[in-house]
């Protein structure tokens, strides 16, 4: 078979264009692609689909990941957390029984919704600030 000498398609990005995305993405992980594909054509003036951000931000190493749950807790409220359970650990059964338990407890979501977020990272940076 020989080569027909077909060239590598049109690339609508240049390596400035590259390296602006990379850093969008860096800034905040969170952004999904379609949003990061409304923001280039805002931005760069450039026409692209959600699907050709993943496919470049792929091609820099950067994946779609489950995001870590972390807990929202300051050091104030770590320290006062802290007290309170000084404060209640060696108290008898006794007191323990006259706890009344909520039985009309309801949910909500301060944070936004209980699903898995994505991020885009590299891999082995879940843990980087």
């Amino acid at each position: 078979m020989k080569d027909k000498g077909r060239s590598a398609p049109n690339k609508i990005f240049n390596a400035s264009d590259e390296r602006y995305i990379v850093r969008k993405i860096k800034a905040n992980p969170k952004l999904s692609a379609p949003k990061l594909d409304t923001e280039v054509q805002y931005e760069l003036a450039k026409s692209c689909s959600a699907k050709t951000v993943r496919r470049l931000l792929c091609a820099h190493n950067f994946n779609g990941r489950v995001a870590r749950k972390k807990p929202f807790l300051s050091k104030r409220h770590q320290q006062s957390r802290l007290a309170y359970v000084k404060e209640h650990v060696c108290k008898k059964s006794d007191f323990w029984n006259t706890v009344v338990p909520f039985s009309d407890e309801s949910k909500f979501s301060s944070f936004g919704s209980d699903g898995m977020s994505y991020v885009g990272r590299q891999p082995n940076t879940e843990l980087n600030k």
